[in-house]
């Protein structure tokens, strides 16, 4: 038999309200999504939740040109709208 469950998760807006994965790593206000995933000795930030190809999770952007928050990819089930 099957049942379906909900499980509360956070997740993470930036300073200026926009969706993010991470946007603070310091110690004082650490801000990051539990589903987030470094790979490539850590210079490849993913999700658990990324599509994969050859098992590397799809990498995430930044905004800012690559030195903001990070931003979701489409396929977050925590930011993807219900249809």
């Amino acid at each position: 038999m099957k049942e379906k469950i909900m499980i509360e998760v956070e997740r993470i807006r930036d300073k200026h309200g926009q969706p993010s994965c991470a946007f603070s790593f310091s110690e004082e206000d650490f801000e990051v999504c539990e589903f987030y995933r470094t790979q490539i000795f850590g210079c490849h930030e993913t999700c658990l939740f990324a599509l994969e190809n050859n098992g590397i999770g799809q990498k995430l952007k930044r905004r800012k040109g690559g030195l903001g928050t990070l931003i979701p990819g489409d396929w977050c089930p925590l930011w993807r709208e219900k249809k």
